[in-house]
């Protein structure tokens, strides 16, 4: 299927839109004194994101010795591009 911008304007098609959670992490992200912290308090406002998160840092990948537990735990070690990516991969999943 070939996609026509003019259907887009006719209403024909619609182009879904990625949640909130994705654009205020990646504004926090951006901004220059953000604290892990406060990325944490907007990543703990999704619980599924928050379990993804959790799962991911606790997983074969990582291999730590001790369960990570909390979500600052968890940002410090994946950082910043990771979670992005995780969000977005999230995103795109539940538009689908």
């Amino acid at each position: 299927m070939v996609l026509d911008p003019r259907d887009l304007m006719k209403g024909y098609l619609e182009v879904s839109s990625l949640p909130m959670i994705y654009y205020k992490i990646d504004e926090v992200i951006s901004r220059p004194n953000t604290s892990m912290a406060d990325i944490g308090k907007i990543v703990g406002q999704d619980p599924g994101l928050t379990v993804r998160l959790l799962r991911l840092v606790n997983s074969a990948f990582y291999n730590f010795p001790s369960k990570v537990e909390t979500i600052t735990q968890a940002l410090v070690i994946i950082g910043t591009q990771q979670l992005r990516e995780l969000v977005l991969a999230t995103s795109i999943v539940h538009l689908f």
